[in-house]
Parts: structure tokens; sequence; C-alpha cells
């Protein structure tokens, strides 16, 4: 399904309001697997346990009306597609631009979520389109993805939290 996304718009960020991130995190045991993942293909300056997650939203926009589901009743299941590069330019956070390597994967109901809350507080996006992933290193130098193992081994991806905080816009939350 293709969906119009309202792109990011400098007039939405002030001081008091510096927009609006959401994010979602994954069970122990998903984490687990994707630092065994990681290990297992030699990625360098892999994330560590508590920094895995996934941008729901990523708003220029304030959202005082957002109020994340936090701990999920049911969690979402995701399903590893493919391992990418992404170039991350260089911010507060790095004085360089880097390689991060992502991992994409399909849950529709994080992209029909994504959907909705873009539609309830028409809110801002700075890309294209909406890419469910996962950043496994933020700095992956010249690692090529042809030598990885099938991302499959990783198995589903179980997502157990969905979480808001002011957006930063030094801060590396995904590259895209």
């Amino acid at each position: 399904m293709t969906k119009e996304i309202k792109l990011k718009s400098e007039e939405f960020i002030t001081e008091e309001n510096k927009g609006t991130y959401a994010g979602l995190k994954f069970s122990e045991d998903t984490v687990n697997r994707l630092i065994n993942y990681a290990q297992n293909n030699d990625v360098p300056n892999i994330l560590s346990e508590d920094e895995f997650h996934s941008t729901l939203l990523y708003s220029r926009k304030f959202l005082p009306e957002y109020k994340p589901k936090g701990m999920l009743d049911t969690s979402s299941l995701a399903t590893p597609e493919k391992v990418e590069i992404w170039e991350s330019p260089a911010n507060a956070f790095k004085d360089k631009a880097t390689r991060c390597l992502v991992l994409k994967y399909n849950c529709n109901e994080q992209v029909d979520r994504f959907n909705q809350l873009m539609d309830e507080h028409d809110a801002t996006y700075d890309y294209d389109e909406y890419k469910p992933h996962t950043t496994l290193s933020y700095d992956v130098g010249d690692l090529q993805v042809e030598d990885f193992s099938a991302v499959e081994e990783i198995g589903k991806l179980e997502i157990v939290e969905e979480y808001v905080e002011e957006l930063n816009l030094d801060k590396n939350y995904d590259s895209d």
C-alpha cells in the first residue's frame, strides 16, 4: 500500500518543542539473537543490548497528544528480510560520516501503527518511505554485506514495547 508521507519542515522545531521520536524495543531473547548474528558475521562496533530499537516515528512536529502503548499486551512478530549498509552523516554524537549496518524486516503491524500515528497526529517524516529496520552497528567500516549469512537464522523478531522521547536531531536513532 502506497501512502503519501508528509515530509519534514524545519518550521515545526522550536526550542520548547523539538519534535517527537517514538521507538520500539525488542524482547531480551530477540536482542541476544541479533547480537549473536552480528558476532557470528564479524560485525564491528555492535550495539549494546540497551541500544537495540526500531524507529516508529521521527516527527519534527511535536506531538503532545501522542501517548505510547508502553509494554505491549501482545507482542508483534517481525520477519527478517535482509541486511543493508546505510550511510550516516556526521552529527553531534560522531565527528565523521559512517556506514551503518541495518537489518530490514517485515512487520505489517508496525507499518499499520506508523500509518495510524501519522494520520492521527498529522506527524511529519523525513523519508519518502517507512522501512521497518533495526541497526546492528553505526560504524562497520568497509564491511560488505555480501559476506553475511542468511538472516533467516535470526528467527522472528519479537517487539514488546512502544516508547516516546523528545526528538534530538543530532542523535543517531537510525539512518535511512
